[in-house]
């Protein structure tokens, strides 16, 4: 009840213990005080002090419920920081991020080519580098065009508000004191592209004379490749794109 209760705090202005101002603030989004975070409101009564009164709706609790849920699944739930709850958002995080592996490995499924995933290359596995730079999510090698695809894919929730936007955009992008996502995709397209013996010993293939192109796979359509202001360093492309047109997606 507590969890999903809204108390009386006095002034406005009052911040509760345990929250921050971004909570008390109506302009703000994703607040944790607010109606469809915290569906009941607890109301004194003067008559019973420890029997308050809880003013509550039908139609306000279904939308707390579908609201919660999505908050949850897109990773968007604001909770304590290294709490019992955010790790159980990073397993659901990294869950959607292995499913959208799978859908694309599904929809790319074809005798005539090679696919594979969790592709590591790092100082320990097959595919040696002198140091991590991680793994390729889904490989494919046509063999008919002589080309090899390395898909890195993000199961991303699209930006909702300015906040949000800037928060991919920085994410993809990265810091001056941090690599972004594509800056690393883009290490392990430079590795390829240098390292196609390695390659094609893995594979029993004289991989040579192929061309590599990488991709950015996301769940939906993304806001950053509208951007004008940036440069994308590799294509996007959403699932419902290759479900639409499978390998041609990326032609």
């Amino acid at each position: 009840m507590n969890y999903l209760c809204l108390f009386e705090r006095g002034k406005v202005h009052n911040i509760p213990e345990g929250f921050d101002s971004i909570d008390i603030s109506p302009w703000r989004f994703n607040r944790r005080l607010s109606l469809l975070r915290k569906p009941l409101v607890s109301v004194i009564n003067s008559d019973n002090p420890d029997n308050p009164t809880i003013y509550w709706g039908f139609r306000q609790l279904l939308s707390s419920r579908i609201y919660l849920f999505d908050q949850c699944m897109t990773n968007r739930l604001r909770v304590v920081e290294k709490g019992e709850v955010q790790k159980a958002l990073g397993k659901l995080t990294q869950i959607n991020g292995k499913n959208l592996v799978q859908h694309v490995l599904e929809q790319l499924e074809n005798d005539q080519l090679i696919i594979d995933s969790e592709v590591l290359i790092n100082t320990k596995s097959e595919l040696k580098a002198d140091k991590d730079i991680g793994d390729v999510d889904v490989l494919v090698i046509d063999q008919s065009s002589k080309t090899i695809y390395s898909l890195e894919c993000k199961s991303m929730a699209p930006s909702r508000n300015i906040k949000e936007m800037v928060e991919e955009v920085n994410k993809l992008f990265g810091s001056d004191s941090k690599k972004g996502w594509i800056d690393k995709h883009i290490g392990r397209d430079e590795w390829l592209k240098n390292n196609l013996d390695q390659l094609g010993t893995k594979y029993k293939l004289d991989l040579s004379m192929y061309a590599v192109k990488s991709f950015f796979v996301t769940q939906e359509d993304m806001l950053t490749p509208y951007l004008k202001t940036r440069k994308l360093k590799l294509p996007f492309v959403s699932l419902p794109n290759i479900k639409e047109k499978g390998l041609t997606t990326f032609n």
